[in-house]
């Protein structure tokens, strides 16, 4: 029972799938056996409630406030210069543990000029740089006393 033509005896030129399969096969066998071996679980140690992590201190943090014309005040001082702000800025980080940062930067300010800043900063010992958020707007324009806007008319 032949399916071509009987008289053909040439090199059948179709694809033979058969081996394919049989790889197919094998290569799946193989994954599903080392699947369990490769994907084991990783045992996680969860800490205790009563084990609290340390938050910074005020001590151990300083303040940067950034405003939008450029000018620096570094805890309340204002700095003249970057120079100024490095010598500060290494003089704070001399002697603490936790060398941290937090920047106060006005939308205003020019994104060149805090890069500049937060790069002394890094240069003078500052490990970890922190941004303060400002506070979400919402609803302020509708518990505004000022009256709300007529209407355009149209003619």
């Amino acid at each position: 029972m032949a399916f071509g033509a009987a008289a053909s005896n040439g090199v059948r030129s179709g694809i033979n799938i058969t081996p394919l399969v049989d790889v197919v096969l094998v290569l799946l066998i193989i994954f599903m056996v080392l699947s369990p071996t490769v994907l084991k679980e990783t045992d996680l140690r969860a800490p205790d409630e009563a084990v609290v992590q340390r938050q910074p201190e005020e001590e151990e943090q300083i303040e940067i406030r950034i405003a939008g014309d450029g000018s620096v005040r570094l805890e309340d001082a204002v700095i003249g210069s970057l120079a100024e702000l490095r010598v500060r800025v290494r003089e704070l980080m001399s002697g603490r543990d936790r060398k941290v940062a937090f920047f106060d930067v006005d939308d205003a300010a020019s994104f060149d000029r805090v890069m500049t800043i937060f790069d002394a900063c890094r240069g003078s010992g500052v490990e970890v740089l922190g941004l303060i958020p400002k506070p979400k707007m919402s609803g302020v324009a509708a518990s505004s006393s000022a009256p709300a806007p007529r209407p355009r008319e149209e003619p």
